[in-house]
């Protein structure tokens, strides 16, 4: 991704299907980036550079068919604070933590894979009373 650091002015970013894709570096130059789609692109190891995309609306970190996305944790995202579609899918979060998403306000539209503990997303629904997806929908329901 490096070498889209000079595209400052792009605005939306699809990756699909790119296993040689082993880093984010590069992707925090990205600052007009409103739509981010990462899917079955699984070798890269976290997602720190996008904390300072705080223009995100749209975002989209899915792994593949045969392999998940491994992540250490989604700290990184509680600072896309205009965030209003979120897609995790396809991917295993060490820490088990949905905590970091509780900033989010402004997500509307949200679906994330049931990889997480009950408790999270009961937290979740909890902190977000304006966000709707099929299992956080679930939760708030189930209570």
């Amino acid at each position: 991704m490096s070498s889209l650091a000079r595209l400052v002015r792009l605005e939306e970013l699809t990756v699909a299907g790119s296993p040689k894709l082993k880093s984010l570096a590069g992707v925090e130059s990205l600052l007009n980036l409103r739509k981010l789609v990462l899917f079955d692109s699984c070798n890269y190891v976290d997602v720190d550079g996008l904390a300072g995309l705080t223009h995100l609306d749209t975002l989209c970190l899915e792994g593949g068919f045969s392999k998940k996305l491994s992540l250490p944790t989604l700290h990184p995202l509680a600072h896309l604070v205009k965030l209003r579609r979120l897609r995790l899918a396809s991917l295993r979060v060490a820490d088990g933590s949905l905590r970091p998403l509780h900033t989010l306000h402004s997500l509307r539209e949200v679906f994330i894979a049931k990889a997480f503990a009950p408790a999270e997303f009961r937290a979740l629904a909890a902190a977000l009373p304006n966000a709707r997806g099929e299992f956080i929908d679930t939760f708030r329901i189930a209570g």
